[in-house]
């Protein structure tokens, strides 16, 4: 389990861009042809993916939260779902 420490979601609008920024930058992509896509985050974790929507509404940003169906996936050590 991830989490944003509250110092993060809860201060002023600048240092959440800033933080914002960094976490995108690191676990973010873009989906669609263009550059005319969707900016994504993509997290095993629901709590930290609430505290991002929290903090993008709270610099004006409208969010939604889709959920991924179940897949597995076959690595040289095994099969993962």
């Amino acid at each position: 389990n991830r989490r944003i420490p509250d110092r993060y979601v809860y201060t002023s609008q600048e240092k959440v861009c800033s933080f914002l920024r960094g976490l995108y930058s690191a676990n973010g992509s873009i989906v669609g042809k263009d550059g005319k896509g969707r900016v994504t985050l993509k997290s095993t974790c629901a709590e930290l993916v609430e505290q991002v929507q929290i903090m993008l509404s709270s610099v004006g940003i409208r969010s939604y939260i889709t959920t991924n169906k179940a897949s597995k996936v076959k690595w040289y050590n095994g099969t993962y779902t």
